[in-house]
């Protein structure tokens, strides 16, 4: 039963906001060669479902340079890109990441939930993998808004002074830790999106749920934090919406009105 002042929170919104959803892993490991390794195995495993892998910029940053800048590691070297049921899914792989992006049309969590552990469960059984620094799920969402007040469809007052903030163009970005996770709340505005089935201008809302691995029997029970994780993102973004922003989007429940 839903306590009182708790949020009825959506199954799903049948004006889909969602513009990609991302899954990542990050990493050490014994190999100075992962992102020129790993593509291969994963295109064994999946073979007849993505493309062969296609070489990014960021596979030409000398290892000098990444040694200067760690974050160079997460950079992307290589892409695989799906195919015919799989094609809303890409697959990259940079020396220290892994990550499964997922566009629109959006499969839903449980489609998505399964691609992820697919790729999770080839990349462990490489052996490449040493100690998992983390993983994160991120989803972005574009909110319709008009100008003057892009801030509008959320639940909160923006102001610095006597300044009204979202009438100009605006990022900002906080950390919310929530339990074992850490929510990278970024907003955007204005933001407008032309293509991917949707032609729209507003409020880019994009929320990064971190899992910092803590232990390393990270793999137990990684499928309930994966689980928990998504969970976690799900009700920050309706938390942060007003009731007549979600009303908006068209909200389907479960059956009694139950939220996820």
């Amino acid at each position: 039963m839903q306590s009182r002042g708790e949020k009825n929170i959506p199954k799903r919104l049948r004006k889909e906001p969602l513009l990609e959803a991302v899954w990542e892993l990050r990493f050490q490991s014994d190999s100075d060669a992962v992102e020129g390794i790993l593509p291969g195995i994963i295109l064994g495993q999946l073979q007849g479902v993505f493309e062969a892998p296609v070489r990014l910029p960021a596979a030409d940053i000398p290892p000098a340079a990444r040694a200067q800048q760690p974050i160079f590691n997460y950079a992307p070297a290589f892409r695989l890109s799906g195919k015919n049921a799989h094609s809303c899914y890409d697959i990259q792989i940079g020396p220290r990441a892994v990550t499964l992006n997922c566009r629109r049309p959006y499969p839903g969590w449980n489609k998505f939930k399964a691609e992820i552990l697919k790729l999770a469960g080839i990349v462990r059984k490489t052996g490449l993998i040493a100690v998992v620094e983390r993983f994160s799920l991120k989803y972005v969402d574009l909110i319709p808004a008009a100008a003057p007040d892009y801030l509008s469809p959320l639940n909160g007052e923006f102001r610095i002074g006597g300044h009204h903030l979202g009438r100009s163009p605006l990022q900002v970005q906080s950390q919310l830790p929530y339990g074992d996770f850490i929510h990278i709340l970024t907003l955007l505005l204005p933001a407008r999106v032309e293509g991917q089935n949707l032609n729209a201008e507003g409020l880019l809302i994009d929320i990064d749920t971190v899992y910092p691995a803590a232990s390393e029997e990270f793999w137990d029970g990684f499928e309930q934090r994966l689980d928990a994780a998504h969970d976690s993102n799900h009700r920050l973004f309706f938390d942060i919406l007003k009731q007549e922003t979600v009303e908006l989007l068209e909200p389907e429940f479960d059956r009694g009105g139950v939220p996820l």
